[in-house]
């Protein structure tokens, strides 16, 4: 009889076997039969719109909050202190310039003004006083010249006198030492020199007298004289304090320095104001000005007398032209709905541009004068100007929505025909301005181009996509074929 043991040993040996042989019978299938791989689907194109790259007229365009003011604005206010008598204009009407605003109590100056007067007739009446004084004063000094001369003639008829009675002295004193003639006749003669003698120094002092009098009376004359020069000074004086009285009633009246509006009343009648003070403003709103401030890159643009601007533009700007343009534009009111009603758009011109930056924002300010329609708007209004500072007449523009913003900058996608199957392709662009939903592009982009402006989102470069939309027009599915493609 078998042993039971071995035999069940042979059992699991045989199955062993039979399995081992199994395993190389499916390998060697498999090596030498190899299973088809079932096809790759198609994989789903992604639907797209495209827009024909044209070119078309832009104008590069700064669009700045704006801030009106009025084209003239003045202050009303006296050189002098007084008191306010009355106001001639209400508040919020129109005046001329040159015509009555306002008017100063003017009684005290009129007081002193009537003080000044007499004191001038004073004056006048001390002026002739004076005058005659200096008359009288050189007729004396005329008669004392006239006597001089007088007593100079007496002293030379002195002196002849005392000649003569010397010759006759000594002619008889030798005629009496000979004895011809008796000593009576020599003391006769003795005595006629001393008379001649006395009269000499007689007519020497006459003369000494006559000539202090014409000293008295030239100093008379100037004394005289200085009187005349006070009073002609304190007439002077009088007329210059009159003057300036005259002038201070004068400009009590307060005039217009412009046309405009007169603004508020910022004093009451009856008030003490000072020299200099506000009283009123004046707003001449006929024109405007629309202040902007121009960053410091573009304020150059608006320079029409610098060649070197239009240098620039021809090398960084190919196409460009410089224009300057510029509107006011008055935003609408707002809608309960939301948004606002259509605005108000008027033509302006570039009127200043300021030589110096704003040291705090390092922007220039420009004023917009333009005419103010119908005097509706006033002087603070909250607007923007529009300032148009280069023109293409053939220039790229594509819609904003159409850019992708990456790392390496820029671009977009456009779509080229390749194989009958429309490809996307990624254009690397140099965008120059953008302006609300349009972007002006110098580089990357050429009329005739299929930009892809929707559904580019994942697309990448090389990748077929479905056109659904082309120019605003709805085209049926074409799995990513060319149009006309079977």
């Amino acid at each position: 009889m078998a042993d039971p043991g071995r035999v069940r040993s042979g059992v699991s040996w045989l199955v062993t076997l039979f399995l081992l042989g199994l395993v190389a019978v499916v390998v060697a299938y498999g090596v030498l039969h190899k299973t088809e791989q079932p096809p790759e689907p198609e994989p789903e194109l992604v639907n797209v719109e495209i827009e024909t790259v044209r070119a078309r007229p832009y104008r590069e365009t700064l669009v700045l909050p704006a801030r009106l003011r009025a084209d003239r604005e003045a202050a009303v206010s006296p050189e002098f202190g007084g008191r306010l008598a009355r106001w001639a204009v209400d508040e919020g009407a129109w005046v001329d310039e040159g015509n009555v605003v306002a008017e100063l109590d003017t009684a005290i100056l009129r007081a002193k003004q009537t003080e000044l007067v007499a004191k001038r007739r004073t004056a006048d009446i001390q002026i002739r006083r004076a005058a005659a004084a200096v008359d009288a004063a050189r007729l004396a000094l005329e008669n004392a010249h006239r006597q001089v001369t007088v007593r100079e003639l007496e002293v030379r008829s002195a002196e002849s006198s005392l000649t003569l009675a010397q010759k006759e002295f000594d002619r008889t004193k030798e005629l009496v030492d000979k004895a011809v003639l008796d000593r009576a006749r020599l003391d006769t003669a003795r005595d006629a020199l001393t008379q001649a003698d006395v009269g000499v120094s007689r007519a020497r002092e006459a003369l000494a007298s006559a000539a202090v009098s014409v000293s008295e009376a030239e100093a008379r004359v100037r004394e005289t004289e200085a009187a005349r020069g006070q009073a002609t000074e304190a007439v002077a004086e009088l007329d210059a304090a009159l003057a300036s009285i005259g002038v201070q009633i004068r400009k009590a009246t307060l005039l217009a320095p412009v046309s405009g509006y007169l603004e508020e009343h910022l004093v009451e009648a009856g008030e003490v104001v000072a020299a200099g003070q506000v009283l009123a403003r004046l707003y001449d709103l006929r024109f405007l000005r629309a202040v902007v401030d121009v960053p410091d890159r573009f304020v150059s643009f608006l320079d029409p007398s610098n060649p070197a601007v239009d240098a620039f533009i021809a090398r960084t700007r190919p196409g460009a032209e410089r224009t300057v343009e510029a509107r006011v534009v008055i935003p609408g009111l707002p809608k309960l709905t939301g948004g606002t009603y259509e605005g108000l758009e008027l033509p302006a011109e570039v009127y200043r541009v300021a030589q110096a930056a704003d040291p705090e924002s390092n922007t220039f300010e420009v004023q917009l004068r333009f005419e103010n329609p119908a005097g509706v708007l006033r002087q603070g209004v909250i607007a923007r100007g529009k300032v148009v500072y280069l023109a293409y007449e053939d220039a790229v523009v594509i819609p904003t929505r159409s850019v992708q913003v990456t790392d390496d900058g820029p671009r977009v996608l456009v779509v080229q025909r390749q194989a009958g199957r429309q490809v996307a392709s990624v254009r690397s662009i140099v965008p120059a301005s953008i302006r609300a939903d349009e972007v002006l592009v110098l580089d990357g982009l050429s009329p005739g181009d299929r930009l892809i402006v929707a559904g580019w989102k994942g697309v990448v470069s090389g990748q077929a996509v479905n056109v659904v939309v082309e120019d605003g027009r709805f085209l049926s599915s074409g799995g990513g074929l060319e149009r006309g493609e079977p």
